[in-house]
Formats: structure tokens, C-alpha cells, sequence
């Protein structure tokens, strides 16, 4: 009878402990759940904070890179100033107000030029103006007849600034009569070759540029803005050569271009794009604190949302790598009294 009574119990007993089980692990589910949560929340504050942080940190490096940009160029268009070389300071100048519009020092340097380019000496004002001279054609090729009435057409073509055909021109009358007036041939010839050479530099064509100056050095040394441009035209092409090649020699060429003359070519957004291709580079192969580097330096010349978004994955990633270290073993002691080991 008592083997009856008890049966009932047990069952009883099994089947509350089998309700007790799923509850339990539904009460440890549940904490688990809210554990992540937890975390989760905590990571993501961490993460915004850090953001937040890394914004502001690009921000004051993006206005301490412009700052001293606007400072150099100011200092070099001084220096241009005081060797004459006004055009390549109002080039100087006219990037710095793009950037800071109010800048009252680059105004007062303009101001300053345009009065020294107003002052007429007194003994060329009686000079009367010359008349603007009409393009002239390219003299034909071939026999000249009288030197004098070409060189005078040359003269004109030189006027018009039509290079190009004064090169020609002159090459030809130099030909045909290698001693007539080959000084003033000369002299002609270097003109048209720096200008010239400045025209391509200044353009898309830096190559014929560069083969125009090295055709002018050979006639008489070159004027400083030449030798500027020439500088900067082969830190361009330099930097250009190794672009989408070696990321690191082009973003070593286009940065002392960048210092320099930010103005040419474009020269700083071609650095902040070979920064972050030589970023990706090294994100690729998940090496994230190097790649977080060039970011970082990109954005210093601005960034978009794309690059924003490698900062931020380049710099956590970089924040969870932890070094090993590399602390000498201490505490040991040092043997002494030893006798070396013979062979008996």
C-alpha cells in the first residue's frame, strides 16, 4: 500500500524538477540577453565618444595644416616680392584668400604690388605707348631674303606672344644666317623659351615644359620663377611616376610639392589621395595602426564620409591591438666562481 502512495509522489517530484529546469534556463538566457545588451551599449558609448574625440583631433589638424600653409606661402610671396617676382606672389597670394578671404596681411602684400607695378619712371613717361600688335603667321620656311625685315616680323611675332612660332622663326633665320645679329637672335630665342616654358608648366603639358626650360639653360641661366616652376614640375611628375606604383615614394615627391607650392597642379589632393591608397594598402593586409597613420594624415587635408569611415575602422582596429611585451627577465643571479669544463 505505502509502495502506491509514494508512487504518486515521486512523479509529483519529477515533474516539478522538470519545470524548474526550463525555467532556470530561461532565467540564465535572460541575464545572458541583458549582459549583452550591456556591453553592447557600453561598446557603442565607447566607440561614439571615441569618434566624437577623433573628429575634434582632425578637425584642430586640419586647422593647424591650412595655418601653417597660409604662413609659408605668406613668407614666400614676401621673399618673391623682394626679388621682383610679382606674378608668382599674386599666385602665392591668390590661393591664400581663397582659403582665409580676410587675411589682411596677403591684402596688404597685393596692395603693395600693385602700387610698385603703377609707378611709371619718369623718364619713360614721354615714351608714347606702343601700339598692341596683330598676330602675324608663322614666317615660311625657307630662303630669306632681306634679315632685317625678318628679324623685324620676328620682333612682332615675340610682341604677340605667339612663342611657338617665334621658336620656329627664329631657329630658321638662325639656320640660314648662323652670324647675322646672333646675340639679339639669341636673347629673342632664350625669351621665347622660358615663356613658353612657363605657358606649359603652368598648363597640363609639364613634360614640353621642362623640354622648353632645358632648351632656354642652354642659352643663359635661368630666371628664379623659372627654376620654381621647374622644382615643382619635377616633384610632380616625380610624384606622378610612382602614383598607383609605390604609394610611398609618390606620397614622398607630392608632399614636398604639397609644402611648397599647395597652388600647382592640384598637388595637395593628389597627396591625400596616394595617403589613402597607401592606407588601404596596409588595411588590406589588416596592419590597422600604420594604415590608421596615413588616414589620419589624409583627413588633415579634408575628408569625406568614405574616408571618415576607414579612420574610424582603421582606429578601433588599431585601439584593440595589444603589443607584446618586451620587459628584460629580472630578479636573476648572476654566476660567479666558475671553472671551465676541460677535457680529462
Amino acid at each position: 500500500m505505502s509502495e502506491v502512495n509514494n508512487q504518486p509522489e515521486a512523479q509529483v517530484e519529477d515533474t516539478t524538477e522538470a519545470r524548474r529546469q526550463p525555467r532556470l534556463a530561461v532565467r540564465i538566457l535572460g541575464l545572458l540577453l541583458i549582459l549583452t545588451a550591456v556591453l553592447i551599449t557600453w561598446y557603442s558609448i565607447v566607440i561614439y565618444l571615441a569618434y566624437e574625440q577623433g573628429q575634434e583631433l582632425l578637425q584642430e589638424k586640419r586647422t593647424t595644416t591650412l595655418a601653417t600653409q597660409i604662413v609659408t606661402q605668406l613668407e614666400l610671396s614676401r621673399q618673391n616680392v623682394d626679388d621682383e617676382q610679382y606674378n608668382l606672389a599674386r599666385t602665392r597670394l591668390n590661393w591664400v584668400l581663397q582659403r582665409d578671404p580676410n587675411n589682411s596681411e596677403a591684402k596688404s602684400i597685393l596692395a603693395e604690388i600693385d602700387a610698385l607695378l603703377n609707378v611709371v619712371p619718369a623718364a619713360e613717361t614721354a615714351v608714347p605707348p606702343t601700339a598692341t600688335a596683330r598676330p602675324l603667321p608663322t614666317p615660311t620656311p625657307g630662303l630669306i631674303g632681306d634679315p632685317d625685315e625678318e628679324l623685324a616680323r620676328i620682333r612682332r611675332v615675340v610682341a604677340n606672344e605667339s612663342w611657338q612660332d617665334a621658336i620656329s622663326a627664329l631657329l630658321t633665320f638662325q639656320f640660314q644666317y648662323p652670324s647675322y645679329e646672333r646675340e639679339t637672335t639669341d636673347r629673342l630665342l632664350y625669351d621665347a623659351y622660358v615663356a613658353q616654358g612657363l605657358v606649359y608648366l603652368k598648363g597640363d603639358q609639364v613634360e614640353l615644359g621642362l623640354a622648353s626650360l632645358e632648351q632656354a639653360e642652354r642659352l643663359g641661366d635661368l630666371p628664379q620663377e623659372a627654376l620654381d616652376y621647374r622644382l615643382w614640375a619635377e616633384l610632380y611628375v616625380a610624384g606622378l611616376a610612382y602614383y598607383g606604383v609605390n604609394w610611398d615614394a609618390s606620397t614622398y615627391y607630392l608632399r614636398e610639392l604639397c609644402l611648397a607650392a599647395p597652388f600647382y597642379q592640384d598637388s595637395c589632393s593628389l597627396l591625400q589621395q596616394a595617403l589613402i591608397r597607401l592606407g588601404d594598402q596596409f588595411a588590406f593586409v589588416f596592419d590597422w595602426c600604420p594604415a590608421e597613420s596615413y588616414y589620419r594624415q589624409a583627413a588633415s587635408y579634408g575628408a569625406d564620409a568614405i574616408l571618415n569611415d576607414k579612420l574610424g575602422q582603421a582606429r578601433a582596429n588599431c585601439a584593440e591591438a595589444t603589443p607584446i611585451p618586451a620587459d628584460p627577465i629580472t630578479d636573476t643571479l648572476t654566476i660567479t666562481d666558475t671553472q671551465p669544463i676541460t677535457n680529462p
